[in-house]
């Protein structure tokens, strides 16, 4: 009996010990897991993050370096270097906003307008081919229709042509234009999208209009971004080997394309931009 109750009691120790190691075990596995499971979340949440952060950042410097162009022409307007009197100023705008359009490519057009119905408006053309790339068109609404022009240059700046204004530019008024009336006073504004006058393409202005402190004359700078231009920025935009970029407006509607097999062709692209 006394052999028979040593070998229970061996195998009653035994078995408590495996049903203690076991769930030890399974104990250490499920920390394991859950430890693993966090670490991945953690991990996901934390490139997730970097990769919005690297995004955004890059957004930020796309129309920061926008922005920069209006106030630094704004300081240039008010220093007197953009004062136009007649056609003999107009190759020293030209000097002045040619070079800020090369370096910045994603800027189509720019304009400098006053109260009195002025407008010189810069554009790299294609619609030139190998004949000319930059179109001016100046207006000067209260002068009348004869006081406007337009210019026509090749791309190292020498005169090609220069034209009266056309029959639909001849009642043309910038103070109606929405960049002219809907921005405040003395701060960087972006416009709704709309379709720009030439190319007839969407797009957003960044202005800046402010009171001339010597003249008293209301004055404004801005510089057009085509929506299709945008769109070709955010789809080289890849946060992650996954990840892509889209810009939207505050009503929900699209203004820059992702990257998307949908959207290679040109055409298609600017046919959906018309309708953002």
């Amino acid at each position: 009996m006394k052999k028979s109750s040593t070998v229970s009691i061996r195998t009653s120790l035994l078995r408590n010990l495996l049903v203690l190691l076991l769930s030890v075990s399974i104990t250490i596995l499920a920390v394991t897991i859950w430890g693993a499971r966090r670490t991945v979340r953690v991990l996901s949440e934390r490139l997730i993050e970097q990769s919005a952060q690297r995004a955004d950042e890059s957004m930020r410097n796309f129309f920061g370096s926008i922005e920069g162009l209006v106030l630094a022409s704004r300081d240039w307007w008010n220093s007197g270097l953009l004062d136009y009197e007649g056609r003999e100023d107009l190759e020293q705008f030209n000097a002045v906003f040619v070079p800020l359009l090369n370096e910045h490519r994603q800027v189509t057009s720019m304009m400098v307008v006053h109260d009195e119905g002025f407008e010189y408006l810069l554009f790299r053309d294609l619609r030139g081919g190998k004949d000319y790339e930059w179109y001016n068109r100046v207006v000067w609404a209260d002068q009348g229709p004869d006081a406007g022009y337009e210019a026509l240059w090749t791309d190292d700046l020498e005169p090609y042509r220069t034209n009266p204004l056309p029959e639909d530019v001849r009642d043309y008024d910038p103070r109606k234009r929405n960049y002219y009336t809907e921005p405040p006073l003395n701060e960087i504004f972006w416009t709704n999208p709309y379709y720009f006058f030439i190319t007839k393409d969407a797009g957003l202005t960044a202005t800046l209009k402010w009171k001339d402190e010597r003249t008293g004359r209301t004055r404004l700078v801005a510089f057009d971004l085509l929506l299709m231009d945008l769109s070709r920025f955010t789809a080289r935009l890849r946060p992650s080997p996954h990840g892509k970029v889209f810009v939207l407006h505050s009503d929900g509607s699209i203004l820059g394309l992702p990257a998307d097999e949908r959207w290679s062709d040109p055409d298609e692209i600017r046919e959906r931009l018309r309708n953002p």
